[in-house]
């Protein structure tokens, strides 16, 4: 418990209750330090008939603005069987009244007369200090509350009283009682009244009252309790402090006086220098702070220095008229840098304090990755606050960030910002899809199709039915912890910058595109059109070549298969079919002469001039000579001879009309000569095309190369400034 007192944060204000046993005395101090319902980490409280609370325990409570603790104190309850065979009732209540700076004296329904019978005691114990002191020269006020605050708490009255002043009324008419005792209990102390009215009204719930929820709780309980902290908080500014550094050796000489009833001077001498050490240790602090001014100050080690050299009068003084020795100055060097430490730590809490405030309001101005901004500012922490920020406080400022930033990305960054820096990479692709059969129709279209994607979206996300990987506002990160811990373990990175840079790239893409459209040579736009065109047209030709083929590979199939079945009427109308293609082929088309010769085009012709339709069943039109000329038919047709396809169907022809030519040698490498040539005619076309394509499309990689290496300087420069900044992390 010495421990528990000493490490607290001076001066220190010491609060006991007192009262009977069962009189509530625990869940009135949980609801004064303002604890709610189950009142973990306060006081127990308890349910039976026997007594709770066992000697003293404590509670501390820490003022705002570092002005000191308030220590709770709950205490065994009097008048209860165990008190009566201890006997420590009266012991608790002396020891409480000698070192408390306001008492709560606790009394259910009614005041309880049985007080003045320990306030005697008390008295007594109080007297033995005083002339103790006295008798060695120590002044008392230093070891003896004077003017203490004693506040009558009336739990659960009767009837409540009309007003404040009826209560105090009330307390005055109970202290004035024909009694010399009563009338010195009266003028030794300031007697204050408090009335707290039930809980509850339901009375199965008292019982249970520390497992109520707050809602539970009458109104005016409630509001009861409140005042009483108040009137508490009022008492306490008038009130004797103590210093957490004397705190142990006054209570060890009080804890003695009681349990002895006999006066220590060795542990009186001890609290009375221990008293000195606290106070002057207290001034210290106090010049410190008045000399640095508002912290955090530059001038803290200075003021503290001044501080100490304000109060050496004071001290020599002190040692002078009490004859205080070594031991005494040592206690007091150990005080003063303890104050010291604690100074600096309030001042360097200060500056960690002003750079959690500017990292709120870089995050609160809606920015989703605040890394960036926060390392300009680290400079101007470094060269403001000199060695206060030192390296351990810049490692708590760049841990806060961090820990902002990840709770800050994991709600800011949205699917939306994964999709701003890649849309531009796929808006001329889009954009040229719709365009390329009319710029202002393909907008048009464009326009309608995207209203009409936009209200199916915004329908599917007002009935909530949008898939994730397509809703805008999906938390990205907060759903992909992998994802998360990638970003947060290279926090150097500018992620954000980075991603408006490749958005800012793609837009250049497009633009560039669309200006080489737009502002292209005419000459060049009708150079494309033409070459657009002969692609066409060399389609078309393709076309109708394989379909002239087709036409006539089934002519002389036909017709072989009409030989068989001794059908010559339709074999030779099948043949003539063929050869009239064959015949329609002109020496001026050059798309189509290479594919036959001129002396097979003019047997086409003749053998379609000179045709006569043979009679229907003549035996001799089916002679076994036309068997071999229908499988000379199917061989060509199937192996796509056409040098000698063509001869046979005009041979096979004059057969089954009956008027036959004789056939003329051609020179039939002529025909595959000017095939060749007119292949290698197109195959140069085609390397020249594709030689323009290859042009066009190594210029566009030295674009995409020139791109990419532009992005990879940009993101060597931005972890270059990061690393300067301070954000990057040092190697161990």
């Amino acid at each position: 418990g010495l421990e528990f007192l000493e490490s607290q944060r001076s001066p220190l204000f010491l609060v006991p209750a007192l009262g009977v046993y069962r009189g509530g005395k625990s869940l009135l101090l949980n609801r004064l330090m303002q604890r709610r319902a189950p009142y973990a980490n306060s006081f127990g409280v308890g349910h039976g008939q026997r007594t709770f609370t066992r000697g003293i325990e404590i509670c501390a409570e820490a003022l705002p603005d570092r002005a000191g603790t308030v220590v709770w104190m709950d205490t065994e309850g009097l008048f209860s069987s165990e008190d009566a065979r201890s006997a420590y009732g009266p012991k608790i209540f002396s020891l409480a009244l000698l070192f408390s700076s306001v008492v709560l004296l606790n009394n259910l329904k009614v005041l309880n007369q049985q007080f003045f019978l320990f306030f005697e005691e008390q008295q007594q114990v109080a007297r033995i200090l005083r002339e103790g002191l006295r008798s060695e020269g120590i002044q008392s006020d230093l070891l003896l509350p004077e003017n203490l605050s004693i506040v009558w708490v009336l739990n659960q009255p009767h009837s409540l009283a009309a007003s404040s002043e009826a209560s105090q009324v009330q307390l005055d008419s109970f202290l004035t009682i024909q009694d010399k005792a009563r009338e010195r209990i009266k003028d030794s102390f300031t007697h204050l009244i408090h009335e707290v009215p039930s809980a509850t009204h339901y009375q199965p719930q008292w019982s249970k009252l520390d497992q109520l929820p707050e809602e539970e709780l009458l109104p005016e309980y409630v509001s009861a309790i409140q005042s009483l902290r108040q009137l508490l908080f009022a008492q306490l500014q008038g009130a004797r402090p103590l210093q957490a550094a004397s705190v142990a050796a006054q209570l060890r000489m009080y804890v003695d006086l009681v349990q002895k009833d006999h006066f220590s001077i060795s542990l009186a001498k001890e609290a009375f220098e221990d008293s000195h050490v606290a106070q002057l240790c207290e001034k210290f602090d106090v010049l410190a702070q008045e000399f640095a001014g508002d912290l955090p100050s530059l001038n803290l080690s200075a003021a503290m220095d001044l501080s100490e050299q304000s109060i050496q009068e004071q001290r020599d003084l002190i040692i002078k008229d009490f004859h205080l020795g070594d031991g005494f100055l040592r206690r007091l060097q150990q005080c003063f840098r303890k104050k010291r430490d604690e100074l600096e730590d309030i001042n360097q809490e200060k500056v960690l304090k002003e750079w959690q405030t500017e990292v709120h309001t870089v995050a609160e101005s809606g920015r989703c990755f605040i890394l960036s901004k926060l390392a300009l500012e680290l400079p101007r922490y470094r060269k403001t606050y000199g060695a206060i920020f030192s390296k351990s406080l810049e490692a708590k400022a760049r841990d806060f960030a961090l820990q902002v930033q990840r709770s800050r990305v994991a709600g800011c960054v949205l699917l939306r910002h994964f999709a701003v820096p890649v849309a531009p990479w796929f808006a001329w692709p889009v954009m040229a899809l719709y365009i390329r059969q009319g710029a202002l129709s393909g907008i048009l279209t464009m326009a309608v199709h995207g209203v009409v994607l936009a209200g199916i979206y915004s329908i599917l996300q007002f009935m909530g039915r949008l898939p994730f990987y397509v809703d805008l506002d999906y938390q990205v990160l907060k759903h992909h912890p992998g994802l998360l811990e990638f970003v947060m373990k290279y926090p150097q990175i500018p992620w954000d910058l980075l991603s408006q840079f490749i958005a800012i790239l793609g837009w250049i893409r497009v633009a560039w595109i669309v200006a080489s459209q737009v502002f292209r040579p005419p000459e060049t736009r009708t150079i494309g059109q033409l070459s657009n065109l002969e692609i066409k047209l060399n389609t078309l030709l393709e076309r109708t070549e394989a379909q002239m083929k087709k036409e006539i590979i089934t002519a002389a199939l036909e017709a072989a298969l009409w030989i068989d079945s001794n059908d010559p009427s339709a074999a030779a109308l099948a043949l003539v079919k063929g050869l009239v293609v064959v015949s329609q082929v002109g020496a001026s088309d050059v798309h189509f002469a290479y594919l036959f010769e001129v002396e097979h085009r003019n047997m086409a012709k003749t053998a379609v001039k000179n045709f006569q339709f043979p009679e229907k069943g003549d035996p001799q039109r089916c002679a076994a000579s036309l068997k071999k000329e229908s499988g000379k038919l199917r061989r060509f047709a199937t192996h796509h001879d056409w040098d000698e396809l063509i001869p046979g169907m005009v041979e096979a022809l004059d057969k089954l009309s009956g008027t036959k030519e004789p056939r003329k040698e051609g020179t039939k490498t002529d025909g595959r000569a000017a095939r060749k040539l007119f292949q290698e005619e197109e195959s140069d076309l085609e390397e020249e095309v594709q030689g323009s394509s290859c042009c066009g499309c190594c210029f566009r990689g030295c674009i995409i190369l020139m791109v990419v290496l532009g992005g990879i300087v940009g993101a060597a420069w931005l972890l270059e400034f990061s690393s300067r900044a301070g954000l990057l992390p040092e190697s161990k």
